[in-house]
C-alpha cells in the first residue's frame, strides 16, 4: 500500500516505561481525536501473517487475546453501542490476516477525527522499517517522550520480573543481565530511535517530550500536544484525571540500589551528555545525577559492605554470561601470534577439506550461482579413490562435504566411503537444504554407520534462511521452508540414527535479514540449534560478480539491520567461541575500518578440492591452483608461485573477510573483543601477562 489516506494521522513510538499508558487514556478522551479500544498495535514490528499464524505462533497474541477476552466476559451486561463497536473492532483485531489494509481498517471508526497507535516498540525499529511507514504514510505526525534512561531501564526490569515472570530476580548478577541485554538496552537508545525516525520524517512532524513533564505539568503538556496534533487546545478540554500524577522517581539511588545505579550510570552516562547537548532542560538533571552517582564509585567505593574489586568482578560475569575467568584464559593461550604466519609456514600439509561433490543444485538461492556452473565430466568414483589416497591428504583429520546440494548425488555414501579411507580423518560434515527429506534420511543414516564403524564423528548441517516465505525467497523455491523443517524435525527426533550433531545455518543477506527475529523466535520455539553467518562474495560459488545483489554489506539500512541482530546474538549465545564469532560480525558491520577478527584455519590448515579435481587454497579468494587430474597435490599445493598467491591472500584479503571459516583468532584480535565487549579493565592486564608469558 504505497499511501494510507485512510490510516492513522499519528503515532505514539515511546519510550518504554515513560508514561505511553497514560497518553493513551488521555487523547483518547478528547472529542477530535479517536484511539483504538487497545493500545499497541503491535503491526509494524510484527510480520504480516494468516490467522493461523498469529493463533500457532504469536504467544502475545494469545496472552492478548485471553485478557480481553475476560474483559469482554465481564462488561457482557453493558449491551449498548459502544460495547458492540468496541467487539466488532476487537474480532477484527484478533481473527484477521494482518497486512496494510488490515491495519488501515483498524481505524475506519475514527472516520473524521485525528486517529493515532500508541506502540513503544516502534521506537525500536530499524531504518527499513521506518521507511516503509514513511511510505504507507509520509503525514504521519510522531510522538515520542523520554525518561532518564537510568530510571526508564530500571522500571523495564522490575515490569519484567513482577509482571511477566511473576518473581523477582534472584540475584544482582541476573538483575545486571537483564539491564545489560539488548532487549533492554534498545529501547533506551533514545540517539537510535531519534536518528532512524528522523531520517524519514521532517522535525515539524516529530514532538519530543519529556516524562518529567507529564509527572509535574501534565495539563501543559497536553495542551501543547493538542497543538501539535493541531486539535482543539483549549484548556477545558483537558481531563480532570490528567492531573493525577505519574509515579516519579524522587532520585535514583531512592529506590535503586547503589551497585545497580553505578552500573546504569556507566551504561548511559555517554547517551546522557549527548542527550543534554541536543535538549538541555530535564536532561540536565538526568546528567548532574549521573555524574554524582559516578563520583560516588570513585571516591566512596559501592557499598559499605562491598568493594570496587567485588563490583568489577560481577560485572565481569555478566558481561561474559558466567564464562569463568579460567576458560577466558585458556582461549587466549590457544590464541595464535601474528609472528607464527609466514611463507614457511605455508609448507605444512593440510588438516582440512573442502569437498564440494557437485555442482548440481535443487536450490536458486540469491546468494549462490553454483546452480548455474557446469556440471558435467564432475569427478567419477575411481578418481574420487585415487584422490583420497593423495600424499597431499595424508594428514587432513576433517572434511566438509557440500555442493551444490550433496544429498543428490545418489551414491553419497560410496563416496563418504572413500573419504573414511584417510589415515587421519577424525570428523566429517554434511551440509543439506533439506529439501528431498526420504532420500537425506536414508543416506545420511547410512553415512552415519559407515562412520560409527571407524569412530569418525558425523556432523551435519542443514540450511534454514527465513521464517516461511522468507526462506522460500532466499532459496527461490516454493514450499522450500515446509520441506526443509520436516527434514529438521525429525532428525532431531530421532538423531541418534542420523547423526552425533547437527546444526541449522542461516546466511544473512539483504532478502531475510529484516525477518531475522521470526525465524530466531521460530527456532527458539522448535529448540533448533541455529547458527547465523554473513552471505559475502564467495568465487567457488560464482557469487563474487553478484554480492551486491544480495550482500548487507552494500546497502546501509541493511548492514544496520543486519549489525542489531548479531549485536543481540552476542548476550544470547551461552558459547565463548560463538560470542566471539558473532563480535566479529558484529564487529566488522560497525566498524570505520572494518577488519576481520575471527581465525580462520584456511590460511595455514585448508585445502579446497572441487567436483571436478580442482584444487583451491581458500575457496572464498583462492585462484585455482591447480588440477589433481594432471598432477599429483604436493605439487600443485607446495608449488612456489602457488605459495607466494596463498601468501597474498593472507596479506591482502584475509582481513577484510567476514567469511564464517573459523579457527582460533590472532591473540590481539581477542584483546578487541575482551575490550569492547565488556565494561572490564582488568581483562587488559590478564592478557598483558599472558602475552608475554607466550611470547617469552
Amino acid at each position: 500500500m504505497s499511501g494510507c489516506n485512510s490510516c492513522n494521522d499519528f503515532l505514539g513510538i515511546g519510550a518504554h516505561k515513560s508514561a505511553t499508558t497514560w497518553l493513551f487514556e488521555q487523547l483518547k478522551k478528547h472529542p477530535d481525536i479517536w484511539m483504538p479500544p487497545l493500545k499497541e498495535l503491535h503491526y509494524f514490528d510484527a510480520r504480516n501473517c494468516s490467522l493461523k499464524e498469529r493463533i500457532v505462533r504469536d504467544a502475545r497474541w494469545r496472552r492478548r487475546f485471553k485478557q480481553e477476552s475476560l474483559k469482554a466476559l465481564k462488561e457482557f451486561n453493558i449491551l449498548n453501542s459502544e460495547y458492540r463497536k468496541k467487539i466488532k473492532w476487537e474480532f477484527k483485531y484478533f481473527f484477521s490476516n494482518t497486512n496494510d489494509n488490515w491495519y488501515a481498517s483498524l481505524f475506519k471508526q475514527g472516520s473524521g477525527k485525528m486517529k493515532g497507535d500508541i506502540t513503544p516498540d516502534y521506537s525500536i525499529l530499524n531504518k527499513t522499517a521506518i521507511q516503509r511507514i514513511a511510505t504507507m504514510m509520509p503525514s504521519l505526525k510522531i510522538i515520542f517522550v523520554m525518561r532518564n534512561p537510568i530510571e526508564r531501564a530500571w522500571s523495564q526490569a522490575k515490569m519484567h520480573f513482577t509482571y511477566f515472570q511473576n518473581r523477582h530476580f534472584s540475584s544482582v548478577s541476573e538483575l545486571l543481565q537483564f539491564l545489560d541485554s539488548r532487549h533492554c538496552r534498545i529501547r533506551g537508545d533514545y540517539l537510535r530511535t531519534l536518528n532512524n525516525w528522523q531520517t524519514f520524517y521532517p522535525q515539524r512532524q516529530l514532538f519530543i517530550g519529556f516524562y518529567e513533564d507529564i509527572a509535574l505539568y501534565p495539563h501543559d503538556f497536553l495542551i501543547k500536544l493538542y497543538r501539535f496534533l493541531e486539535v482543539d487546545a483549549s484548556p477545558q478540554l483537558v481531563p480532570e484525571d490528567a492531573q493525577k500524577p505519574v509515579y516519579m522517581t524522587p532520585s535514583i539511588s531512592a529506590e535503586i540500589s547503589q551497585k545497580i545505579a553505578i552500573f546504569l550510570a556507566k551504561l548511559y552516562y555517554e547517551q546522557i551528555k549527548k542527550l543534554y547537548e541536543m535538549f538541555g532542560k530535564h536532561t540536565e538533571k538526568w546528567l548532574e545525577q549521573t555524574e554524582n552517582i559516578l563520583k560516588n564509585d570513585t571516591s566512596q567505593g559501592i557499598h559499605k559492605k562491598e568493594s570496587t574489586d567485588q563490583f568489577k568482578k560481577d560485572s565481569d560475569n555478566i558481561i561474559i554470561d558466567n564464562i569463568p575467568e579460567e576458560t577466558i584464559k585458556a582461549y587466549i593461550k590457544r590464541c595464535k601470534s601474528y609472528k607464527e604466519i609466514n611463507i614457511q609456514s605455508l609448507k605444512k600439509y593440510p588438516k582440512v577439506i573442502q569437498f564440494p561433490i557437485t555442482f548440481r543444485c535443487n536450490s536458486r538461492c540469491v546468494m549462490c550461482n553454483v546452480w548455474k556452473m557446469d556440471h558435467k565430466n564432475e569427478m567419477s568414483m575411481d578418481e574420487i579413490a585415487r584422490y583420497m589416497k593423495d600424499s597431499i591428504f595424508k594428514e587432513v583429520e576433517s572434511v566438509g562435504i557440500n555442493g551444490g546440494e550433496p544429498l543428490l548425488v545418489s551414491n553419497l555414501p560410496k563416496i563418504v566411503e572413500q573419504v573414511l579411507t584417510l589415515p587421519r580423518i577424525k570428523n566429517l560434515n554434511i551440509i543439506s537444504n533439506g529439501y528431498n527429506k526420504e532420500s537425506i534420511l536414508d543416506r545420511t543414516e547410512n553415512i552415519y554407520s559407515l562412520c560409527r564403524e571407524k569412530n569418525i564423528q558425523f556432523h551435519l548441517s542443514i540450511s534454514l534462511d527465513g521464517y516461511g516465505q522468507a526462506h522460500d525467497r532466499v532459496r527461490g523455491v516454493k514450499n522450500a521452508f515446509k520441506k526443509t523443517t520436516q527434514t529438521i524435525d525429525h532428525v532431531l527426533k530421532k538423531k541418534e540414527r542420523y547423526c552425533d550433531s547437527i546444526d541449522i545455518g542461516c546466511t544473512v543477506v539483504k532478502q531475510n535479514v529484516d525477518f531475522l527475529a521470526e525465524l530466531d523466535t521460530f527456532a527458539s520455539i522448535k529448540k533448533y540449534p541455529m547458527k547465523y553467518r554473513l552471505g559475502i562474495e564467495n568465487n567457488r560459488i560464482a557469487s563474487d560478480k553478484s554480492a551486491s545483489d544480495y550482500s548487507v554489506l552494500y546497502d546501509s539500512n541493511k548492514r544496520q539491520a543486519a549489525a542489531e541482530f548479531f549485536d543481540s546474538l552476542i548476550a544470547k549465545t551461552q558459547s565463548l567461541n560463538d560470542k566471539f564469532k558473532y563480535f566479529s560480525i558484529f564487529y566488522f558491520l560497525t566498524s570505520k575500518n572494518p577488519m576481520r577478527l575471527s581465525g580462520c584455519r584456511w590460511q595455514e590448515d585448508g585445502i579446497t578440492l572441487d567436483p571436478k579435481g580442482d584444487i583451491y587454497y581458500c575457496a572464498v579468494a583462492s585462484k585455482k591452483i591447480g588440477s589433481l587430474r594432471e598432477k599429483d597435490g604436493e605439487s600443485i599445493y607446495f608449488d612456489k608461485e602457488n605459495l607466494r598467491h596463498r601468501d597474498s591472500i593472507i596479506q591482502n584479503r584475509c582481513k577484510n573477510c567476514v567469511h564464517d571459516y573459523s579457527g582460533m583468532p590472532y591473540r590481539d584480535d581477542f584483546l578487541v573483543f575482551l575490550k569492547e565487549a565488556s565494561l572490564k579493565t582488568k581483562w587488559t592486564k590478564i592478557y598483558e601477562e599472558l602475552n608475554k608469558e607466550l611470547s617469552g
